[in-house]
Order: C-alpha cells, then structure tokens, then sequence
C-alpha cells in the first residue's frame, strides 16, 4: 500500500483525469465518487478476518504479572502461562522476571509438567524471543530461543503487534490464573510452584 502521504487526494485524480483523459465532467462529482468508493474500502476490509483454529498440539504462551508477600513486603512476580485452546488446558510457571533465562527455564519446567512438547506455540512479541521486526512481519529471534526452539523441535509463530485477537485464549487464562491462584496474594516462601500457588 501507498504510504499515507504520497495517496492521490480527490482534487489531484480529478486534475489528473482532465490532463490526462480529457474529463469534463466537475470536481464534485468526482470528490463524491471518491469518497463513496473509500467507504465501500472500508468496509471490504472490515469483512476480512483472519480465521481463527486451534488445532491438537498448539499452545499459547504469554506473561502475566502477580503480587506476592515474603516476609510481609509485597514483591512484583511473573506467570508464565501455557495454554492450549484446542482442549481448554493451560499450565503456569512463576518466574522473578520475564528475561530470557526466566523465560526459558519456565517453557521447560512447563513442558515437565505437560510431559511432552507442543508441536506449534504462538508468542507475543516478548523481547527474550524477538530482538527485532522486519518490515515485512519477519522476526529477528534471539539466538537462545532459536536454540531452544531447535532442541525442543517446536515451531515458535507470533503475533501481528497491535492485534488483539491472536492470542486472546492465553490472555484469558492469565486473568483466570490471577483471579483463583493469586487471590488472596500468595506467600512466597520458595519458588517451588505447588507453594507459591497455595
């Protein structure tokens, strides 16, 4: 698509038309066609959507941010949720921060729990897998989670930045995560799970 500001303006088709094609009919009426075919636009891609399935085997996988006390001081700490939408399963794993080595040590720990490893995982554009985006939607990965991504034979997609469609069965389950294991705020007294997720 033409950027924004090289687009033809309805005066300038209409000067065009005359110069090049002899037009004579009015700017009006041509400024009315232009803006009658911009809303039909519109609308065409309105209708477009992309669909949505979720085979076996594709999971989800997004952060959501929860408090914890330790040692009566509230302390900031990261889920990593899993979920998978085909079967309504999801699985979590608490993480001080959302860097790389958290962020990897929790996909692990989640597929120990899960006993296997998904075939396809969709990602937001979290900063541990994505160093860059290309014009194109290409993404520049990290070379840890390329690693991964090789040892675990799992093929990593993400998201259209900006579309909050892509991911939308994960980001349920982190507000379902939050609203029953977090509430009341869990006492951290070790990072093993089945404590901090009483």
């Amino acid at each position: 698509m033409v950027p924004r500001k090289q687009r033809h303006t309805g005066v300038l088709i209409f000067q065009r038309l005359c110069d090049e094609h002899q037009f004579t009919g009015g700017l009006r009426t041509v400024l009315a066609y232009v803006r009658k075919r911009k809303s039909e636009m519109e609308l065409e891609r309105a209708k477009t959507y992309e669909r949505l399935e979720h085979p076996p085997g594709e999971a989800q996988v997004d952060f959501t941010t929860i408090e914890v006390c330790q040692e009566h001081r509230f302390l900031t700490y990261k889920l990593l949720v899993m979920s998978f939408p085909y079967s309504n399963t999801a699985f979590i794993y608490p993480t001080p921060t959302e860097n790389q080595e958290c962020f990897l040590e929790a996909m692990k720990q989640c597929f120990e729990q899960m006993g296997g490893v998904p075939q396809r995982s969709w990602f937001n554009n979290l900063s541990a897998a994505v160093v860059h985006i290309e014009k194109l939607g290409e993404r520049q990965l990290t070379e840890g989670f390329q690693r991964f991504c090789a040892h675990y034979r799992f093929e990593a997609v993400f998201c259209n930045p900006y579309s909050g469609y892509g991911n939308g069965h994960v980001e349920n389950k982190c507000g379902y995560s939050k609203r029953n294991w977090a509430m009341p705020i869990p006492i951290y007294n070790s990072h093993d799970i089945s404590r901090l997720l009483r």
